[in-house]
């Protein structure tokens, strides 16, 4: 996960660089992915909610299930069995 994070931190930087803010955006939000990995939530919290303001800004929202997700709903046992179905529906189509 050191190398996982390294690499965030480098695309992070290139695409400040390069003043693409979608890009860092999405880069932001994958470093937020890992933290969560990383039983950092509150860090990766923060980090989720500006990649999301700057995606609605682009037009460009997570699907509706990864919101719905990262708001904490993932709990309900009901939104666990959809979670559930769509991955599997997902990796029959992927074969």
């Amino acid at each position: 996960m050191v190398k996982a994070k390294g690499m965030f931190r480098l695309g992070i930087q290139q695409f400040q660089k390069a003043n693409n803010v979608i890009g860092l955006a999405y880069a932001i939000g994958g470093l937020a992915s890992l933290l969560v990995k990383q039983d950092q939530p509150e860090h990766a919290e923060r980090l989720f909610a500006w990649s999301d303001a700057v995606r609605e800004k682009f037009n460009d929202l997570r699907p509706l299930l990864n919101r719905l997700l990262l708001k904490g709903i993932w709990q309900s046992s009901i939104l666990n069995g959809i979670m559930y179905s769509w991955q599997a529906s997902r990796q029959k189509d992927d074969l």
